[in-house]
């Protein structure tokens, strides 16, 4: 399970890169062709921010949980003993899943509704939006995979820890 999530991390990180490249690229055709003919590319600000930013965050979160790279205030761990935390660990590991799980069931809705209400971009363009909705629960349902994962490892290797 640990090997096919690891590698589903990496070819969405792949994805997210691409997005983020797809996205520069863009935006700077964007302001040249502005600055430059006075003509802007029509629907550049939508796309980046409804599709390929949501790429970017959404498919690389996994990752970054596995990298240990998200932002954590270290404040309160500071002043703890090593079980208090262990305790907070495994406190913030649980309201994490939860809350994740819970997007990723109602994002799962929504793309349901988008695709069967074909929902799509107010922007000139009129894209569907339901690709974009179904990567924040794909990319929320593997973060919950990876945090359930991490709270049943970490949980066993802090508890060595804190007993040697």
């Amino acid at each position: 399970m640990l090997r096919l999530l690891n590698k589903l991390d990496q070819l969405f990180v792949y994805i997210a890169s691409f997005a983020l490249f797809i996205m520069m690229l863009l935006i700077f055709t964007n302001v040249i062709t502005r600055y430059f003919f006075d003509k802007p590319i029509a629907g550049v600000i939508e796309f980046t921010g409804e599709y390929l930013m949501v790429f970017v965050v959404f498919l690389a979160m996994s990752f970054t949980q596995k990298e240990g790279g998200h932002v954590k205030v270290t404040i309160l761990e500071r002043m703890l003993p090593d079980k208090g935390k262990f305790i907070l660990d495994l406190l913030v590991k649980i309201l994490s899943v939860s809350i994740f799980l819970v997007l990723t069931y109602t994002s799962f809705l929504l793309f349901t509704r988008h695709l069967n209400q074909d929902i799509r971009s107010i922007s000139s363009v009129a894209y569907p939006l339901a690709p974009a909705v179904f990567v924040i629960s794909l990319g929320s349902f593997v973060m919950s995979l990876r945090l359930i994962l991490s709270l049943f490892i970490s949980s066993k290797d802090t508890k060595e820890q804190v007993k040697g």
